[in-house]
């Protein structure tokens, strides 16, 4: 079972019914949508967290569309990419998204930097100390104070850790305690795998957006018959099916599916 959210865990465990079941899956997303819109609007720093296709992105790119002066960061980028970006997006009122971040806890630069731009401070400087021909070509100071807001999107586990601490967990515990931290998980395949129904009832599946209605439902009703086979269930599970029916047909996907997936 995924680690999740205590409120979502006492929802599934009285949700009997399918409709009982559905109700808790658009409450808690709309929940998570909420808390998004609040980080944007209220200026309130966020880390969501989840396993792999939780649908964290989807979530928030949804939410920004209705802000759209928000900035989304996804491909890797240097650590002097990164504090120039927070340069670009330090006024009252900005929002920043790091999408897909998680090699960025893993360095040490990038990771003091975020520190500097969350703290509760509200005069806190963020530094760079180092000589950078490409913050003076761009006329970008060495230090300046963040007044935006940081979203940040990421598979790791935001939990602050009590026992055994490692140096990973040391700088997961300092981001957690400065930032709201909420988990997007579902319990198990069952829970993943009606997730993944709702969001293609609703028209919500990216990935679905070039592939003939008929091919859809042959998708989701190979996903609903192993369900308990299939390693991890998520979003990127219906993506990689996609990909194998491109690849290998109609008449041969299933089986090939079955090899990546189980």
């Amino acid at each position: 079972m995924a680690l999740i959210n205590p409120q979502l865990q006492m929802m599934t465990k009285v949700a009997k019914s399918d409709t009982q079941k559905r109700e808790v899956i658009t409450r808690f997303f709309s929940e998570v949508g909420q808390r998004v819109t609040d980080a944007i609007v209220e200026q309130k720093h966020l880390i969501l967290w989840g396993e792999p296709g939780s649908s964290k992105s989807s979530i928030v790119k949804q939410v920004i569309k209705s802000h759209p002066g928000c900035q989304i960061q996804k491909n890797k980028i240097t650590p002097v990419q990164f504090y120039e970006m927070l340069y670009n997006n330090k006024a009252s009122g900005q929002t920043l998204i790091l999408d897909d971040c998680d090699s960025w806890f893993d360095n040490k630069d990038c990771h003091s930097t975020l520190m500097a731009a969350t703290d509760s401070d509200p005069d806190a400087q963020v530094h760079w100390n180092e000589n950078s021909d490409l913050l003076k070509r761009k006329g970008i100071p060495a230090q300046f104070t963040f007044k935006g807001t940081v979203i940040v999107i990421t598979n790791k586990i935001m939990v602050e850790r009590t026992e055994s601490i490692k140096p990973q967990d040391i700088k997961i515990n300092q981001l957690v305690s400065r930032m709201n931290s909420f988990c997007v998980n579902m319990p198990n395949n069952n829970w993943n795998m009606l997730t993944i129904k709702l969001w293609h009832e609703a028209g919500g599946l990216e990935c679905f957006a070039d592939v003939e209605a008929d091919n859809q439902t042959d998708i989701i009703e190979f996903l609903d018959e192993n369900k308990d086979a299939i390693r991890r269930l998520s979003f990127r599970t219906v993506a990689q099916c996609v990909k194998t029916l491109n690849s290998r047909g109609k008449a041969n996907w299933r089986f090939s599916a079955m090899f990546d997936l189980v």
